[in-house]
C-alpha cells in the first residue's frame, strides 16, 4: 500500500552548514524513491516535504555564504548564483528560459486603461511593492501577510516554457515587531522543488542577497527568521555517491 509522505522540520540555530547537513541526512534516512519528469526523460530522486526554520547566527551564515566545508561547488555556486540576482542581470544572454530577478523585478502582468478601456499588459515591479509595503508595516506597526512576491506566471510557465517551470514559486516578508527602533521581519518562500543537495544552500544565499538589497536596506529593517519550504526536497540518484561521507 503506498504511503501518503510527511511533512518534516528541521529548526536550526547553530549553523547554516549544519542546516544543509541535517537536510540531506533527514533525506537519506527518511526520503521515498521517486520518479520526475515526462516520457521524454525520466529523473530517479529521493525526496520529503521539508521545512527549514532558521534563525539566530545562522542567517547571518547564509548571507555570508559560509557554506558546509563539504558542499562540493561552494565558491562558484555562491558567486554565480548572486549575480543571477542582480537588478539587470541578462538572463537572455546567458541562454535562461527565465530568471528569478526578472520575475520579481520586471513580472509579466496586466493592467486596466481607462483611456483605452481595455487591460494592457505591464511589468510589475515587485521588490518595490514589497519594500514599500514593508515601510507601510513599519509606520503603523501592522504586520501583514498580504504582500507576496509570486514567481510563477500561469500564462508563461503553462504555455510557454511548459517544460521549464520554476522551483521558486514565491517570497513573502513581513514585520514581527519593533525593538529599540529597529524593525526585525521574517521572510518565507516556497519552492515547488529542491535539489536540496546540489541547489540548497546557494538558493538560499541568492535570495537573501536580493531581499536584503531590495527590501530589508532601504527599511533600516533587520531578518530574524527565515522559513524554508520545499514541497520536493530531493537528490538525485547519481549524485547520492556525493554526500555519502558529508559528517557534521
Amino acid at each position: 500500500m503506498i504511503k501518503p509522505k510527511s511533512v518534516d522540520v528541521i529548526h536550526e540555530s547553530k549553523s547554516f552548514g549544519n542546516a544543509w547537513y541535517r537536510g540531506l541526512r533527514h533525506i537519506k534516512m527518511f526520503g521515498q524513491p521517486i520518479t520526475f519528469g515526462d516520457e521524454k526523460e525520466q529523473k530517479y530522486a529521493t525526496d520529503v516535504c521539508l521545512i527549514v526554520n532558521l534563525t539566530d547566527n545562522v542567517l547571518q551564515e547564509a548571507i555570508d555564504g559560509k557554506f558546509h566545508r563539504q558542499f562540493p561547488t561552494r565558491q562558484k555556486m555562491r558567486d554565480g548564483y548572486i549575480h543571477e540576482w542582480d537588478r539587470g542581470f541578462d538572463w537572455r544572454k546567458q541562454g535562461f528560459t527565465y530568471c528569478y530577478e526578472d520575475r520579481v523585478e520586471a513580472y509579466l502582468g496586466y493592467a486596466f486603461s481607462e483611456q483605452d478601456g481595455e487591460f494592457k499588459e505591464i511589468p510589475i515591479d515587485q521588490w518595490k511593492l514589497t519594500k514599500e509595503d514593508l515601510a507601510q508595516q513599519i509606520a503603523t506597526q501592522i504586520s501583514s501577510n498580504r504582500n507576496v512576491i509570486d514567481i510563477g506566471n500561469p500564462s508563461i510557465d503553462r504555455f510557454e516554457i511548459p517544460e521549464s517551470p520554476p522551483c521558486l514559486r514565491n517570497i513573502q516578508i513581513r514585520l514581527e515587531g519593533i525593538e529599540n527602533d529597529i524593525p526585525y521581519a521574517s521572510a518565507r518562500w516556497m519552492f515547488r522543488s529542491r535539489d536540496f543537495g546540489m541547489a540548497w544552500p546557494t538558493n538560499i544565499t541568492g535570495i537573501l542577497s536580493a531581499i536584503n538589497r531590495e527590501v530589508l536596506i532601504p527599511n533600516k529593517a533587520k531578518l530574524i527568521q527565515v522559513i524554508d519550504i520545499s514541497t520536493s526536497a530531493h537528490v538525485y540518484r547519481g549524485d547520492y555517491n556525493l554526500f555519502d561521507d558529508v559528517t557534521a
